[in-house]
């Protein structure tokens, strides 16, 4: 009894004492939320999810939000994660990848952010961009299928050994057998993509973005490459209608094409078809290829027996008019519109309208700095609002490290009974104990065993006498300060270059430790330069040190560059630097004899390598990266140019600036009728 008493008396303190918001701190990741307009909008919660390329995985977080832009619900994700929403069944869903190359699964969770099923394609790679829950246990989502096509004989310049992505739809019943199949390269053409270079060695001609089961039970597909939305009969997988593109048997109306566009309908590089309780569609308009280029949110009445679409309503944002890539767009309960805006000049942005198109709601994921001091963005695929009752059935436990302590922070998500928090300690996972209590939502861990793994878990402790299951495990490892300099190589070959030229390596040097390293001096001889002397260097970063060869007279050169650092193990460091200097044709260039593509420079490699390539003739080149699956990861090269000897410096990121992960690559090169592969290795 007395127990019982004193459970409440605390219960009663904690209830009256606590602050309105817990007392945690959000995790150092956490992205930075901005709302700056607030003017009446939905009552729904905000789902989205946040996700960047970098490598470790940073700021890539499931939430919910309220208007305030206060998370009620947060969880780091593993990967990089795709529309977080609530399912027809009121389930919780999300895509996840642990790397954008790596197979994706959509997870279900229940109103207690417990996962309690999975789905994955079967056959495929799961594709990133559409995960239906249907309601009677099915799933709907999107796959990619690749095929090895000659396009030599149909196309002229296509290669003889084309990569071509297919894109497939699968209805998964619950015992994960599929029960409908349906893929584009039995009814699409690799020409219905009229943007896409099909000289390329990657033909990625559907980028299928959007999944919805219409009213009649059939499927409606957005297909950005082709600026198409087309009508799927579920049974026969035959095409019904297909809205827009090259193939487009729609007329549209009150829709003006008040810009330049190779296709003659106003919709391009779209995403996100969805059908509403009205009978019309809306569609998130990019609008990549109209000049200018310019974003929309659309609603099209859709005569499907006369063949008409007729525009009724459409929104565009006066500052963010232009968003390239991905979006979406939601009819809310009140008959607002919400939907993401990813810009490429302005942070991430989630944007209410009502009718009118007066804003009602406005909310930012401010960009971040990487520890280079370079901007990053921070993307959301999609946003959403939904009316929402979700309480955790534990608590969710992050830490936030500073030095050699760190502190816990912990949140039972929803659940307003808590009286106190219990914190578990142990040096294995199986190998957990209670080693104190707390009423706060934080708990500071120091004087922790260096060189040791250290493990933790919390428990909430609820009125009336429960105590619920144990969170999530995290652990810290806390070592002894080390510095320790690592380089890629010990020697740069500069190769040939012509008196009067120059030619620059990258040499960067890192810091494995967990500690400042400084570069106290960098000495090395003439005709050998380097941009910087010193520096200093957090753990795990890297300096970006770049020598210069700049030969005055015909020979071979030698030389020795020195890094001198606060390395307990290795105060000093050598490079050996190697060239070769060579006269200047009558002309004054010197000219290669020969078509080369050189091994990149350093490999492996992070985050800047050079790629090297000769041309002994005036000719159009294209150099372009692609990953293990064949995709285009960045085309680093894609003009005329003239003889010489050429460089190219590629700092890890892809066509839209984001950084890519971890792994190998392969870099070609396509010059006149020459063509050569290289591999390279990308480390993080």
């Amino acid at each position: 009894m007395i127990n019982r008493i004193t459970a409440l008396l605390l219960y009663v303190c904690v209830v009256l004492c606590s602050p309105t918001n817990p007392n945690y701190s959000l995790p150092l990741d956490f992205p930075q939320i901005a709302v700056s307009i607030n003017n009446n909008p939905d009552s729904g919660y905000i789902f989205l999810s946040t996700y960047t390329n970098e490598q470790p995985i940073i700021n890539n977080y499931l939430m919910i939000l309220d208007n305030l832009g206060e998370p009620i619900f947060f969880r780091k994700t593993n990967g990089y994660a795709h529309d977080f929403k609530v399912q027809p069944s009121g389930h919780l869903s999300y895509i996840e990848a642990l790397s954008p190359n790596s197979q994706k699964t959509a997870y279900i969770m229940n109103n207690h952010y417990a996962i309690i099923d999975s789905f994955t394609s079967e056959n495929y790679w799961m594709d990133n961009h559409e995960f239906q829950l249907l309601l009677n246990g099915n799933a709907l989502l999107g796959a990619r299928a690749y095929r090895t096509v000659d396009l030599s004989q149909i196309i002229e310049g296509g290669s003889p050994v084309a990569q071509v992505e297919d894109y497939i739809i699968q209805e998964i019943d619950q015992n994960k057998n599929i029960v409908f199949e349906w893929n584009s390269a039995d009814y699409f053409e690799l020409t219905d993509a009229p943007h896409i270079d099909l000289t390329s060695q990657h033909i990625y001609y559907v980028h299928a973005n959007a999944i919805e089961i219409d009213t009649d039970g059939n499927i409606l597909l957005s297909s950005r490459h082709m600026d198409e939305i087309t009508k799927i009969d579920r049974q026969t997988g035959d095409i019904i209608w297909r809205l827009g593109g090259v193939n487009n048997e729609f007329t549209f109306l009150n829709d003006s094409l008040d810009f330049q566009h190779s296709i003659p309908t106003p919709f391009c590089y779209q995403h996100d078809i969805r059908r509403l309780t009205n009978g019309n569609i809306t569609i998130y308009d990019n609008g990549n290829y109209k000049h200018p280029k310019y974003s929309r949110m659309v609603e099209y009445q859709l005569d499907e027996l006369n063949m008409t679409a007729t525009l009724t309503w459409e929104y565009r944002d006066s500052l963010f008019n232009y968003s390239p890539w991905m979006g979406n767009v939601q009819r809310l309960q009140n008959e607002n519109i919400i939907g993401a805006w990813n810009m490429t000049d302005f942070p991430t942005t989630i944007i209410e309208v009502g009718q009118d198109c007066t804003k009602t709601f406005e909310l930012s994921i401010e960009e971040y700095f990487d520890d280079n001091n370079n901007k990053r963005g921070v993307w959301i695929y999609r946003a959403f609002r939904f009316d929402w009752e979700g309480t955790a059935d534990k608590p969710y436990l992050w830490e936030n490290t500073y030095d050699n302590s760190f502190e816990l922070n912990f949140v039972q998500f929803g659940e307003n009974n808590v009286i106190q928090y219990y914190i578990y300690h142990g040096l294995s996972q199986d190998m957990m104990s209670k080693i104190d209590s707390t009423t706060n939502n934080s708990y500071q861990i120091s004087n922790i065993n260096l060189g040791v793994t250290n493990f933790f878990q919390v428990s909430s402790h609820n009125f009336p006498d429960i105590e619920s299951s144990l969170s999530n495990v995290i652990s810290c490892t806390c070592l002894s300060p080390v510095q320790e300099i690592y380089m890629y190589t010990d020697s740069l070959d500069f190769g040939e270059v012509a008196i009067g030229d120059s030619t620059i390596l990258d040499m960067p040097i890192f810091n494995l430790g967990n500690t400042q390293l400084e570069i106290d001096d960098i000495i090395l001889d003439a005709p050998f330069y380097i941009n910087i002397n010193d520096g200093s260097l957090g753990a795990g970063e890297n300096l970006d040190v770049q020598v210069r060869f700049v030969p005055v007279a015909t020979g071979e050169y030698s030389g020795i560059v020195t890094i001198y650092s606060n390395d307990n193990d290795e105060e000093e460091v050598t490079v050996q630097l190697t060239g070769i200097a060579v006269e200047l044709s009558v002309d004054g260039h010197q000219i290669p004899d020969k078509f080369t593509l050189h091994q990149n420079h350093p490999n492996p490699f992070n985050p800047v390598t050079t790629l090297r390539y000769d041309l002994p003739e005036d000719t159009m080149v294209n150099i372009t990266i692609y990953d293990m699956m064949g995709r285009v990861v960045r085309t680093m090269v894609n003009t005329q140019q003239n003889t010489g000897f050429k460089s190219v410096r590629w700092n890890a990121t892809n066509d839209v600036g984001s950084s890519v992960s971890a792994g190998l690559y392969l870099y070609m090169i396509q010059a006149g009728d020459f063509r050569q592969t290289k591999k390279m290795v990308l480390l993080k």
